[in-house]
């Protein structure tokens, strides 16, 4: 409901990512019929599409996308708004690509490195509405390697887990695991907007 009543775009995304996610899971690790799980899913992803559909917020992201691609010199208040902040987040951490501008330091420098090109859209931002460039811009190439070496962590981390005849062995586990692993999928889509 709140995701909802607030038209989070990130939140949905993350969402959907969410959806799949659970989905390819029970395909591949229920016991369940997989017919069982294909419609199961496809329910799912339907309801996922109406409650997109009946949020007007998320109707004029879609159209505003696709209004982009027929017509790619036309830009969408919001997909420019966030091109800008990423093109202010990168070149922000060109400049200061070691260790970053600093901590909290993208508000300030905010209009220094605004492009001339964005006229009077995004004339004033609290944040780059990106997590990875918001670290990039902040913390330079430290926090890229640290995201990296995360991401890698986890990802072998899954892979161990999987390899484990201790883990296969205890479906409780499974299912934190399954739904630690897929709380981090759902935030990291969040973070990336």
């Amino acid at each position: 409901i709140d995701l909802y009543t607030t038209s989070s775009r990130g939140g949905f995304l993350g969402l959907g990512a969410i959806v799949l996610y659970a989905i390819i899971v029970a395909l591949f690790r229920s016991n369940v019929s997989r017919w069982l799980v294909i419609f199961g899913g496809t329910g799912a992803i339907a309801i996922f599409g109406l409650l997109i559909a009946a949020n007007n917020r998320l109707r004029s992201l879609i159209s505003g996308l696709l209004t982009s691609f027929a017509n790619p010199t036309q830009g969408s208040g919001e997909l420019l708004f966030r091109t800008i902040a990423a093109d202010v987040g990168w070149r922000m951490g060109l400049d200061h690509w070691l260790f970053g501008a600093g901590a909290g330091s993208a508000i300030m420098l905010y209009q220094q490195y605004r492009p001339q090109w964005a006229g009077r859209e995004a004339e004033i931002l609290f944040q780059l509405h990106s997590t990875p460039m918001h670290l990039w811009a902040e913390l330079g190439i430290g926090a890229v390697i640290t995201f990296v070496v995360l991401l890698v962590a986890i990802a072998s981390l899954f892979i161990k887990l999987h390899r484990s005849r201790s883990w296969q062995a205890h479906p409780q586990d499974q299912a934190i695991a399954y739904g630690l692993f897929g709380s981090l999928l759902g935030y990291g889509m969040l973070a990336i907007t």
